[in-house]
Order: structure tokens, then C-alpha cells, then sequence
């Protein structure tokens, strides 16, 4: 035997042994597929709602004198039957004159909310233009809009019904006066020889109340045929006229009958003859009871004739034309 080396190291003593049984090994843990719905739902909800956000425009609100048939959260505000609004509240005006509609529009508007920007409820309407609105019978009444350039605008006050010409119509506007009203309203056509050239946007009772004002646009290039000795009759009414030839009726159609109509000419420019100018806007006519009566009135100058005759000039009468 040899003797230890005192530089080694000791021997590692035995295990004890223990009564526990020894640990199995865990498997590393996996994410559960049940936890992908809800982070799917989750990613779908933050994507609609940053949708809606980038899409959010301004906040505006129109002031109308009754908000009837308007639902908040549900109207829409609509242009060429495209959503680009929708109502969130409403409110009455300090004084209880008007309610006041707030509402949220898309961001794809918002350059095109200036001051002449217009804004009227979609309803049921009969008028002298027709029936109009009928949708809304189904889905609701809606906020029309017709965009406007210009500065930007939030608050508007919106029209009582809707607009007869849209603000960028080619044309000019006359005023006819009457005696009386009759069958002629807002949308009343304006004919030039039985063709649709403009139509009436309103009338109003002169300073002293004693005639009808009546505003009458024309469109272009259609309002080139009005000059100053222009004509303008009450189209809805039965032409009677009487004279050596016999009794004349001049019959309307049907619905110039039912709804009403404005006629107007021009005498005929001869060839040679220099053009007539054009009637300057908001010039004044007169508007006459009929296309016979029109006739008879001529704004250029005139020659009075005395003429002899030696047999009887019976059947002749005012207003009977003559020729050289």
C-alpha cells in the first residue's frame, strides 16, 4: 500500500436517499388558439375605430325653423344621395324662435362647407313642379347639401324648402310685375314658344302693395333672346279673341292649365337689321294677361295713321292687324 496523497481531493460522499419521488420535466407552455379570437376582435375594433376617426370631419351646426321628422344619431345629411353627415343632437334657439341642428361630417366635406353652402330638409313636397321627396316615405327624412366655394363656414341657416337653382346656373334673373298673382308660384316654367327655358324662383307684393312682383330666370344661353322689347304673358290662361275672321281660342296645354306658365318673344331681328341688345338683369317687364293683349303693346317707337275709308269698316276692332 502506498501512502495518500494529501493533495488530492477528497472523495464526494454518497447520496442520501429520500423518500420523494423525483420531479418530471415541464414542457415549455404554448399560447392557446382560444386567445386568438379575442386579439382578432380586438385588432378589428382598433382598425374601425381609427377608420372613423381619420374620417371624422368638422362640426357644424344649421339653424331650421322646425326640426320635424329629424332623428339624432340616425338622419344622415346627404349630397347626390351620398352620406356625408350625420345628426348627433339638437337644440332650441335662446329665444325658442328656431331649433338649432348640430351634426358631424365627413372629412371628404369639409373643404366645401363656405357661406354659400345650403342645406334644406327632404320631405314629401307637391308643388308646381311636381311630387318630389317620395323616398322619404320609406326611409326617413334627410338634410340635403349643396356645397358652395368660398371661406369655410360652421354655422348655416337652412332653407324652408329646396332650391329651385343651384347657385352656379348660367342665366339671368327678371322681375315681372302684375295685378295679380293667379296660378304662377315658385317653379312655374318660363316658355319661349313652347320650350322650358327658365322658371320662376318667387314673388313678392311691390313697396306700396299695389302690383305682384314676380322674379323670373332665364338660362343661358337662352336669356340672350330677352331684350329690352321683349314681351312677357300668362301662358295658363285660355286665349279668346275675337275679330273679322271670327272667334279665335288659343288652347294651353294641360298641365299650363293646371300648374301655370310665362311666355315671352322677341320681335324678329329682318336680315340687315343690327341685333337688338340684350336686356339688362333685373330689368323690369310687364307681364300681360295674354299672348293677345302682349301683342298689341310694342316699348319702340310708334307711328299713328289716321286712315278714311268710304265703305263701313265694320268687324274692324282694337288690336286687329294690318299690312302695307
Amino acid at each position: 500500500m502506498t501512502a495518500a496523497d494529501p493533495a488530492a481531493p477528497a472523495p464526494a460522499p454518497p447520496p442520501v436517499p429520500t423518500d420523494e419521488p423525483p420531479q418530471a420535466q415541464r414542457a415549455p407552455r404554448r399560447l392557446s388558439v382560444i386567445w386568438l379570437a379575442p386579439a382578432f376582435a380586438l385588432a378589428v375594433v382598433a382598425w374601425l375605430s381609427w377608420h372613423t376617426l381619420r374620417q371624422r370631419g368638422p362640426e357644424i351646426t344649421v339653424r331650421f325653423s322646425s326640426a320635424e321628422g329629424l332623428t339624432a344619431g340616425e338622419t344622415e345629411i346627404r349630397h347626390k344621395g351620398v352620406r356625408v353627415g350625420t345628426v348627433t343632437s339638437f337644440e332650441l334657439a335662446p329665444d325658442l324662435s328656431e331649433v338649432i341642428v348640430h351634426a358631424r361630417m365627413t372629412r371628404g366635406v369639409a373643404a366645401q362647407l363656405t357661406g354659400s353652402t345650403r342645406f334644406w330638409i327632404v320631405t314629401p313636397r307637391v308643388g308646381t313642379s311636381g311630387i318630389s321627396g317620395l323616398n322619404t316615405l320609406v326611409s326617413g327624412a334627410y338634410i340635403e347639401m349643396y356645397p358652395g366655394t368660398g371661406p369655410q363656414k360652421r354655422d348655416f341657416v337652412g332653407l324652408e324648402g329646396p332650391s329651385l337653382l343651384q347657385p352656379d346656373t348660367a342665366g339671368r334673373a327678371f322681375t315681372l310685375t302684375e295685378d295679380e298673382l293667379g296660378a304662377i308660384g315658385p317653379g312655374t316654367p318660363v316658355n319661349y314658344r313652347g320650350v322650358q327655358v327658365g322658371q320662376v324662383e318667387g314673388y313678392a307684393l311691390d313697396a306700396a302693395g299695389r302690383s305682384v312682383q314676380i322674379y323670373a330666370f332665364v338660362r343661358a344661353p337662352y336669356d340672350a333672346l330677352v331684350h329690352d322689347d321683349t314681351r312677357f304673358w300668362d301662358a295658363s290662361a285660355i286665349d279668346v279673341s275675337a275679330g273679322p275672321q271670327g272667334i279665335r281660342v288659343r288652347l294651353n296645354s294641360l298641365q299650363q292649365l293646371v300648374t301655370g306658365a310665362i311666355g315671352f318673344d322677341t320681335p324678329t331681328v329682318t336680315a340687315g337689321t343690327a341685333r337688338l341688345p340684350e336686356a339688362a338683369a333685373k330689368k323690369v317687364f310687364p307681364l300681360y294677361d295674354s299672348h293677345a293683349i302682349a301683342l298689341r303693346h310694342h316699348s319702340g317707337p310708334r307711328l299713328t295713321y289716321a286712315l278714311r275709308f268710304d265703305e263701313s269698316a265694320a268687324g274692324l276692332q282694337v288690336g286687329t292687324a294690318g299690312t302695307l
